[in-house]
This record gives C-alpha cells, structure tokens and sequence, in this order.
C-alpha cells in the first residue's frame, strides 16, 4: 500500500467516524423518527409541497425505509427539479439500496448550491474516498461555514494539516478568515497534545501570511499547552505571536509592574496564563491602577477576611537556582502582610518555593519585602505566582497596594 493510499484511508476513516454525528446535528434527524413508516410516505405522496416531501422522505431515510425515502423524495423533485434536499435525499436512499448510482445524484444535488449541510457532509466523504483531500477541505470549509466548526470536525481539520500535500489548500481556506477560523482555534481547549502542536504549527504558517492570527487565536491554544505541561511550546508562542517579553538575566517576572494596562482592560480568558490573571470573589477585590485609568501601574487589593481567595496569578519561567522574590507594599494596616501573602509553586506540581511573611508594616509607607525563592534542578520546569488573601479573624476590610514584583538571581 502507497503512502498517499495509507493518507487517503486515515482521512476516510476519520471522516466516516464524524460523518452521522454531523448528520444528526445539522438536520435534528433524530426528533423526526417515529414509528409512522409507511404512514409517512403515503401522507407524503399525496402532497405537492416540495418542502414537505423533502421533510417527509427525510423521515424515511431516519427510518432506514430507504424505498419509501427515494419514492417520497422522487416526487419532490419532479415538482421542483432543482430542490438540492430532495435530490440529496434520492441519491443517500439509493446508495443505502446499494446502487451506485446515488453517489452520481448526490454530487448533482451538491452543484445546486452550498447550503444544504448533510451534502456537503456527503460530498467530503465522497471526495475522500475518491483521493480528493483537496477537494474535501472545501466541502468542510463550506459544512464549518453554515453549522459551524464542531468538536467532530476537528481530528478531520487536524488530519489535513499534518499532510504535506493538503495542508496548503488547508492554509489557503484559512488565510481568508473565515468566520469558523477562530471557533476553531478555541477548540484547543479540549486537543489533544499532538493536535496542539498541530495548532500551534497552523498558527505560525498563517502568521507568515495575510491574515495572522489573532490575540483570541493564539490564546487558547497556549493556554492548553500550559495546561498539557509544554511549557517551553507555550512559552515560545507568546513570545513569538503575543509580544510576550523574552525573559532576561534581569527581572523574571515581566510585566512585575502591572503597567501593559491594554492587557487588563481585556477579560481573563483573552489572556494567556503568561499574563497576570486578576481576580475578584465575594469580599475580596484587585483592581489594576493601569486598567482603572490611575497614574500607576500597581495592584490594588482588599478583602474583609470572610473567605480566602487568589487575586492575582501569573505562570514564570524561572530556571533553576537561588533567586531572590521581592516586592513592595503599601497599607493604611500596618498588619496588612497577616491577611496578604504571596506563593510560588512549581509547574507540574504544587511544591511551595516561598515561605509567608507576616512582615509588619508603617502604615501608609512602601516598604520592600524580600524573599528567598530557590527552583529545583528538577520537576520544576515553569512556576505559578499568586497572591493570596487569608481568612482572618476578626473580618474587616484591609486595603493594600503591591508593586515591583520581582525575580532575580543571587550574586
């Protein structure tokens, strides 16, 4: 067997796997089985109605009364000969009747138009089996335009980018963006780790052309790759397609001022687990300065003690070694480091690398808290920051600023 062969039946079997499930969601097959049969198609012939017969030879063919669904159907095209549904209908029943003629009828119902969702579906089968790849790309391009990229899809989608020989007309579909493009993107969030890094590729190639991809592309496909643990992958992508800023000899933590106020105007799930995660729960609030149109940059917290909560989360690359984790804080409380902390924690993982501290404070004056923070040589390949706020006793609203997050080596 060929390798081009070996592709086209891999296509075909993937294709096959989605075809009745994108059948079925499309057209709502399902609602119209009933036990009617033949009653469904007597009702239907003695109508006129080409939308009717249609419907009514759809119901058959659920059925698996592929007779009737040709005859009903049948009747509906010799009323209205250009009826695309109908004539889809006589050719899916006539191959169900093992005659193969009906894959002729179903590629002339689908040069009547784009529209009809299970011919397109048919037609990409078809084209596969027939060693048209390139020509099924277009037939899931059109099936993504009008029911939109489903989960089935996307193992299909994923197929045709990892072949040599499709993946240009899989990129020439995508560069003209097309409304399914970034559906498509988000559906990172439940890939694989190979169909990840199948995403990731298509995202660079698209980013060659002229229609990059965009912020709400690139997202969910780092996100999941932080979350599958390809850390360096994700880390790449930010940086290369995001702007993510490459870490340095200096400060690890970019962004530690809290300035890219861009960034936290958008909402959590358009950034990437790179950028800080602001969060705010019942009794507990951060706000970015930069984002609420302040002077600064800095995080402003409070929390009245009730419950805990995580109000800010960044994931670091922090080689391993001995660093030194340092910030500053400001509070009207000068006891405002017993009800905030801030943790550090490897990636896979949750070993704690910084021990709290309940500093005191003079109230209303900056004060710079450093810690030490050492990686592991191993089982520590990325970091995740957050800032805490406890549950304390007695439960009153504390306030406090943070800023100059930092991470730097040892001399």
């Amino acid at each position: 067997m060929t390798a081009g062969s070996r592709r086209g039946r891999s296509f075909v079997t993937i294709a096959l796997a989605i075809l009745m499930s994108l059948l079925l969601a499309a057209q709502g097959l399902g609602q119209w089985a009933n036990n009617r049969g033949l009653g469904i198609m007597l009702e239907a012939l003695g109508s006129r109605d080409a939308d009717f017969l249609a419907k009514s030879a759809q119901r058959s063919f659920e059925l698996r009364n592929y007779a009737a669904a040709e005859a009903v159907a049948r009747r509906a095209v010799e009323g209205a000969p250009l009826h695309q549904k109908a004539l889809r209908i006589v050719g899916m029943a006539q191959v169900a009747q093992g005659n193969p003629q009906g894959h002729e009828t179903v590629r002339a119902a689908g040069l009547l138009g784009w529209q009809d969702v299970p011919t397109q579906a048919w037609l990409m089968i078809d084209a596969l089996q027939r060693g048209q790849p390139q020509e099924a790309i277009f037939r899931a391009d059109a099936l993504a335009r009008r029911a939109g990229v489903r989960p089935e899809l996307l193992p299909l989608i994923v197929a045709f980018a990892d072949d040599s020989t499709t993946l240009p007309t899989l990129l020439d579909r995508l560069e003209l963006a097309p409304t399914w493009r970034q559906d498509f993107f988000r559906m990172a969030s439940e890939a694989t780790a190979t169909q990840t890094n199948t995403l990731d590729m298509l995202l660079r190639r698209l980013q060659r052309g002229d229609a990059p991809p965009t912020r709400e592309e690139v997202t969910p496909v780092v996100r999941r790759l932080v979350v599958l643990g390809n850390y360096d992958r994700a880390d790449a992508l930010a940086t290369d397609l995001l702007g993510k800023p490459r870490s340095g000899s200096g400060n690890l933590v970019d962004d530690g001022g809290f300035a890219l106020a861009d960034v936290y105007r958008r909402p959590n799930n358009e950034r990437t687990p790179f950028d800080w995660e602001i969060g705010s729960t019942r009794g507990a609030t951060a706000t970015v300065g930069a984002s609420a149109g302040q002077d600064d940059g800095a995080l402003y917290v409070d929390s009245n003690g009730a419950q805990p909560a995580v109000l800010a989360t960044k994931v670091v690359r922090v080689p391993p070694g001995s660093y030194r984790f340092a910030f500053t804080v400001v509070s009207p409380d000068a006891n405002a480091l017993e009800r905030f902390n801030w943790s550090a924690t490897c990636l896979p993982g949750t070993q704690p690398l910084l021990e709290e501290t309940s500093a005191a404070l003079v109230a209303g004056q900056a004060k710079r808290v450093e810690l030490p923070l050492t990686v592991p040589a191993s089982g520590c390949e990325a970091q995740t920051l957050r800032l805490h706020a406890k549950s304390t006793s007695p439960r009153e609203t504390v306030g406090a600023r943070f800023d100059d997050i930092e991470i730097r080596p040892l001399p």
